[in-house]
């Protein structure tokens, strides 16, 4: 094998595959890239048997052949090299040299498997639609936050996804607050948990352009351009969320997001890390937030707030969980939906309409 093509070209295929490439792996092959040429092009593949990556890219000069090569030293090495000029990789004996066209340092050699090594790459099914990167980068804001931290619980651990008809949703909980956006798409029927790992290479995706997505019952693939992505899906139940979203509320608090926002995280200071629990208690002076800890101490600050119906006296939340949906949120107001001091507690963006749905259970303070 035998390739030529410039610095950036390589790196921006590495770069994707060092990403799911596993240097801490127990298999050996989830370390390296299988590099294959073929037409003219180059072909990058790497998994970690959870998550693939398969991307092309043009090359000014080839001999056909393939190998794998640790991915991570791969692209180590080809950060070191200069800008300007064109990288040449040939796979000799099992030893990859990579040498610069206009640098004078001697070419780096690696040690190669043969590409028959690779662990294949299974068959994605499911009917691919266009969704705008904007759109998805939007939806997986409003949601990524809520997914559970906890590897034990792999359903909670990832993203539902709900596409029915025109309607795709995405929904994520970790059994204390619940997250949930949805956007019109092209028709498509699919239900499935896109697991957290894949879920940060969703993230990653640029901002601009279109998204190919593809879902079927054991995997999810999305593409790119030349880059193709694909994951296997978690094989178990998501939790029946219609059931924990409020169907009424008996009073509204609306305050400036901005205010409320600062007010928390100044008055979360005084929390345990543990719990972030802060007290909301409606007065005249306004929407008092109050945290007390025996450890670290008490502070309070009060905003200026609107309120219709009937408020509870004062009701407890994890200061965090509500930081986290404000920060997701664009709009200069929000609601805080409320029905009693045990009852969970419904976070709307009036600047979203009915596109967003967030959750947040209650706290004992």
């Amino acid at each position: 094998m035998e390739a030529a093509a410039p610095r950036a070209t390589w790196l921006s295929a590495l770069g994707h595959a060092s990403k799911i490439a596993d240097p801490k792996s127990a298999y050996p092959a989830c370390h390296r890239v299988q590099l294959t040429v073929e037409g003219g092009r180059l072909r990058a593949r790497a998994t970690d048997l959870m998550r693939f990556y398969e991307g092309t890219r043009p090359l000014t000069a080839s001999r056909p052949g393939g190998c794998c090569v640790d991915a991570h030293l791969l692209e180590k090495v080809l950060k070191a090299m200069p800008d300007a000029g064109e990288v040449i990789v040939r796979d000799e004996r099992q030893t990859l040299s990579v040498a610069h066209s206009t640098s004078r340092r001697k070419c780096s050699r690696i040690g190669t498997v043969p590409a028959e090594d690779h662990p294949s790459h299974p068959e994605a099914t499911g009917e691919p639609h266009m969704l705008a990167l904007a759109t998805l980068h939007q939806i997986l804001r409003l949601t990524g936050f809520a997914q559970s931290s906890d590897n034990a619980r792999p359903h909670l651990n990832g993203l539902c996804l709900e596409w029915s008809g025109t309607a795709l949703r995405v929904v994520a909980t970790d059994g204390h607050r619940l997250a949930l956006a949805h956007v019109e798409a092209p028709s498509a029927n699919a239900t499935t948990i896109i697991p957290r790992p894949a879920v940060e290479l969703l993230q990653k995706l640029p901002d601009e352009g279109e998204v190919t997505l593809a879902i079927s019952r054991d995997h999810a693939r999305w593409s790119v351009g030349d880059d193709q992505w694909m994951t296997k899906t978690v094989d178990a139940a998501f939790p029946s969320w219609q059931q924990v979203v409020p169907s009424a509320h008996d009073g509204v608090v609306r305050c400036n997001r901005a205010a409320l926002l600062a007010s928390l995280r100044s008055v979360s200071t005084m929390t345990s890390d543990r719990s972030n629990g802060v007290r909301l208690e409606p007065g005249d002076e306004g929407l008092t937030i109050r945290s007390s800890d025996p450890e670290t101490g008490e502070m309070e600050d009060s905003i200026p707030f609107e309120c219709e119906g009937k408020l509870p006296a004062a009701w407890g939340v994890n200061a965090a969980y509500l930081i986290d949906v404000l920060n997701a949120c664009t709009g200069d107001s929000i609601e805080l939906q409320l029905t009693g001091e045990l009852d969970p507690m419904r976070v709307h963006d009036p600047s979203l309409g009915d596109a967003a749905v967030d959750v947040i259970m209650p706290m004992r303070i």
